[in-house]
Formats: structure tokens, C-alpha cells, sequence
């Protein structure tokens, strides 16, 4: 398993291998906005990556195309819906949806 740590909220989770970070959030109690439900049709659960994101995996095309269109493209953001988890370890986000 890995331990998620979810920022600014502090919370810290545990998520099963191939759970996205979005899953782990919310199996765990912690809230990250998600309109289209998780689907990589909007960009509300944006997080970004602080460290770990060799866990992680790697950002595909549909991600990637959403994010360019969003206002929000930082350094290490990703979708918590498609950032899967591929290895234990820890892991700490940002939310910033």
C-alpha cells in the first residue's frame, strides 16, 4: 500500500496499488471535487504532484490534452481521476481543483 498524504488538508491515506489518487481520497474520507465523477471530462480534482510521482503513473494522452486546456497548467499537475498508484511508497498532492 501507500500512504497518500493530501495537502492543504494534511490528511493521510492509504491506497491499494492501481487505485487512482481520487479513489484513495475518497474510499479514505477526503474530499477532492470531482464533477464529471472521475471520468478525465473537467479538471476539478487537479492536483499536483509534490513528491512520489515515480509511484505514479505516467500521464496519458486524454489527461494531458484536458490539462492544456485548463487555466491551471503547473509544474507536476495531474488529474487525481487518471494518476494512478503503481508502487507503495509515499505521496503527497496538493488539491488545487
Amino acid at each position: 500500500m501507500a500512504r497518500v498524504t493530501f495537502l492543504p488538508a494534511a490528511a493521510m491515506v492509504t491506497g491499494d496499488i492501481q487505485d487512482s489518487l481520487l479513489e484513495a481520497a475518497l474510499d479514505n474520507g477526503v474530499e477532492i471535487d470531482h464533477n464529471c465523477g472521475g471520468n478525465c471530462a473537467c479538471t476539478t480534482c487537479a492536483v499536483v504532484i509534490d513528491s512520489g510521482v515515480s509511484l505514479l503513473s505516467p500521464m496519458e494522452t486524454e489527461e494531458q490534452e484536458r490539462l492544456v486546456e485548463s487555466d491551471k497548467l503547473v509544474p507536476g499537475l495531474r488529474l487525481a481521476c487518471q494518476t494512478r498508484i503503481l508502487s507503495d511508497g509515499d505521496i503527497t498532492v496538493t488539491a488545487i481543483g
